[in-house]
């Protein structure tokens, strides 16, 4: 099974690719910096940036199987890109991810297995 490109590569926050498939306000990238989310961590932040212009990354939608990635606005992009994660934003969610699991092993030692549920 491949792995996604973010999780092959972590440290690579910018990312020049192609545009696989194409619908108004969405886009399928060849490979993509971006994580989509999951497993009780929030999805990454960023931009599209393309030969006429950019657009803010507003979330991942997975449909069959294949992640989309999902614009601030109805455009459609088609070529190559430029895929740029929020760095800081990143970075937030991967610390909070981190302290979630330690402050949960804390909560489940102190309180008879109770877990840490995000709710």
């Amino acid at each position: 099974m491949d792995l996604p490109f973010y999780h092959e590569h972590p440290e690579i926050m910018t990312l020049e690719t192609e545009v696989v498939e194409s619908r108004p306000g969405r886009i399928m990238l060849a490979a993509s910096p971006f994580f989509p989310g999951g497993g009780g961590q929030l999805a990454d932040r960023g931009t599209i940036r393309f030969a006429k212009g950019e657009a803010p990354v507003t979330g991942f939608e997975r449909i069959d199987g294949k992640v989309w990635a999902l614009l601030a606005d109805e455009q459609e992009v088609h070529g190559k890109i430029e895929a740029a994660v929020d760095v800081p934003f990143r970075r937030m969610m991967t610390q909070m991810h981190t302290y979630t699991h330690i402050l949960n092993a804390c909560v489940h030692r102190s309180f008879n297995g109770a877990l840490v549920t995000g709710v």
